[in-house]
């Protein structure tokens, strides 16, 4: 069974988007239904695959001294093989956060949170022998203005009015 993305839906997945340890009867409140269904449809909301997991949002500047590099790689060549074997490589470092193929000047974007510098340069030493890569371009973030708190889902269902 196929779940409709009614206002209902979408009010449950607005709020668990801001706070997932939100109690069940705050949730059903803003939905405007009671705990019981507002429950069911949590679960099918997660059998459907549009709830994929539940996260914690941790501030690391609290915990431990980092660096963030955002980075753009482009391939030396552009098939399966050589998106294939960057992958694997890429996908095997502790300290990547994120990794996009976008279109454009370059193949992929990724965000990675290191200890240091030195430790990003191994990192991309390393990928430089594993992957068949032609260009790395670094930036290191300077500070963070905007924290991503969730999609805009009431913007996007209403197609960007």
């Amino acid at each position: 069974m196929s779940v409709k993305l009614d206002k209902i839906n979408q009010s449950i997945l607005l709020s668990l988007q801001k706070n997932a340890r939100l109690p069940i009867a705050v949730i059903a409140e803003d939905a405007g239904i009671s705990t019981s269904p507002c429950q069911k449809r949590i679960k099918q909301l997660e059998s459907e695959g549009m709830i994929v997991n539940y996260e914690a949002s941790i501030n690391l500047e609290k915990i431990c001294t980092s660096v963030t590099f955002l980075t753009e790689f482009t391939l030396l060549e552009h098939n399966a093989y050589s998106f294939r074997k960057f992958e694997d490589a890429i996908n095997k470092e502790p300290t990547l956060i994120e990794c996009y193929q976008v279109s454009g000047g370059y193949d992929y974007f990724a965000r990675f949170v290191c200890v240091d510098v030195d430790d990003y340069k191994a990192i991309t030493d390393r990928l430089l022998v594993k992957a068949p890569i032609k260009s790395i371009q670094s930036n290191c973030m300077l500070s963070k203005v905007n924290r991503y708190s969730g999609y805009p889902l009431k913007y996007l269902l209403d197609n960007g009015s």
